[in-house]
């Protein structure tokens, strides 16, 4: 019998709040809507089977105890099939889906297009989100060089036709590479030294906008009321940092 636990990356007396948001992470990152991953789609029937059981207390209960049959359930909605080892729904069911719905899903599919926005803004940005860290360093460090050996009018040209290429590039790496499906703790701790830098390290570009947005607000109140922005800049720096690693953990799942 496969290990539902290991594969949503949860201790066996995980509750069903962690379980959700092992859940979620792992869509993220495997919804075949999202991710190039040649195994994507096995890796999300994969999950979707484990949610479905470990949700709903009864097949908990049986799996638990051993005696958890998949071909004696009956679901709502959804066609299924397996191969003997491996058993699996093709689409959600409502009593296995958090909310009764599959609309969430349709969400998933903006994770390019945030990648495309965000490397359109800032090269380098798009890299991070989809999990890249060197390459995002390489790009904002090349554009750091450009302008910082600008002084005169042909070297300022020479930077901005310079910018003008790694954008292009930039551009053309996040559309067509794939999307990591690892993310290092270390690297998404480090990154949330900049509430929010963490947070598009792990798909998490609503929360990472939102940190960012709370940060430079504080950093400004910090210059007028040092106390209380230096302060709330720490526990926003120490909240990104925890939010970064326990994704990153999530989202390293093991198979």
């Amino acid at each position: 019998m496969k290990d539902y636990y290991e594969m949503l990356n949860v201790s066996r007396d995980a509750d069903e709040k962690t379980i959700r948001k092992a859940y979620y992470g792992l869509a993220k990152i495997y919804h075949p809507d999202v991710s190039n991953l040649p195994d994507a789609e096995e890796r999300f029937k994969a999950i979707n089977e484990a949610y479905s059981v470990l949700i709903d207390p009864a097949k908990r209960a049986a799996y638990n105890a051993g005696t958890y049959n998949p071909w004696q359930q009956e679901y709502q909605s959804g066609s299924s099939g397996g191969d003997g080892a491996y058993y699996y729904t093709y689409t959600y069911t409502t009593s296995s889906y958090p909310g009764g719905s599959s609309v969430y899903y349709k969400t998933f599919g903006l994770a390019p297009l945030v990648a495309i926005i965000l490397s359109f803004l800032v090269p380098g940005a798009g890299q991070l989100y989809k999990g890249h860290f060197l390459k995002a360093l390489l790009f904002v460090f090349g554009i750091a060089i450009c302008f910082s050996v600008a002084s005169g009018i042909i070297t300022i040209l020479l930077a901005i036709g310079l910018y003008i290429v790694l954008w292009i590039i930039n551009m053309g790496d996040v559309i067509f590479t794939p999307m990591d499906s690892k993310r290092n703790p270390f690297i998404a701790g480090i990154l949330s030294l900049i509430p929010g830098l963490g947070q598009f390290y792990t798909v998490q570009a609503g929360k990472g906008i939102v940190l960012l947005l709370f940060t430079a607000f504080f950093f400004v109140l910090s210059t007028i009321i040092p106390f209380i922005g230096i302060f709330v800049l720490v526990m926003l720096s120490i909240y990104s940092i925890y939010d970064a690693w326990q994704a990153a953990q999530q989202l390293n799942t093991a198979w």
